[in-house]
């Protein structure tokens, strides 16, 4: 399942990396993906000494993962509650059938939406909404959700609390939590 990003690609600009590309990681790139996953501001210099190559090998090496699109970015990590979204929800869709690809972007653009995915079962797309209070989530869902031209129901379930997973290429790395404990 793709999550769908907020903002459709430009024209020209394939929606998708390369299957090819993410398939034939080897075990530099792992190591750089596992080095940048610990620490995204890591510069080429450090990159390259901790995984003991070439500084020219890890900005190419940088570069090829970036053009493939394995790496689709460099970000900050924020802990949503002490930057005052200290309410999340999943919101569950109901759509029209035809227009799933447009109203997941439109869907994605909306304010609090952290997350937008096509799913199976009764429900169409799976939607991360994290704002500041009820209020708030009140407006995002009945207010401009539901004014989205395609929409047939919702139904929300509030976060209570969360914990971070290993991830899916270090499983056997324990990941650092916002604020600097551990995820478990």
């Amino acid at each position: 399942m793709a999550k769908m990003s907020p903002v459709a690609p430009p024209t020209g600009t394939p929606s998708k990396p390369a299957v090819a590309a993410a398939g034939s990681l080897d075990a530099v790139d792992l190591r750089i993906l596992e080095l940048l996953s610990a620490d995204g501001r890591a510069s080429v210099r450090e990159i390259a000494e901790r995984a003991r190559i070439g500084r020219a090998t890890a900005y190419n090496r940088l570069q090829r993962l970036q053009d493939s699109g394995v790496i689709r970015g460099f970000t900050v990590v924020l802990d949503p509650r002490r930057a005052g979204a200290g309410l999340a929800a999943y919101v569950y869709v109901k759509i029209d059938q035809h227009a799933w690809r447009t109203l997941g972007h439109a869907i994605a653009r909306l304010p609090g939406v952290e997350h937008v995915a096509l799913v199976s079962g009764e429900f169409d797309l799976l939607v991360l909404v994290r704002v500041h209070d009820p209020s708030d989530l009140r407006d995002v869902v009945l207010e401009q959700l539901h004014a989205i031209d395609g929409v047939t129901a919702t139904q929300t379930t509030f976060v209570l609390d969360e914990m971070d997973g290993v991830g899916y290429l270090f499983p056997d790395r324990l990941r650092p939590r916002p604020g600097g404990a551990e995820a478990e």
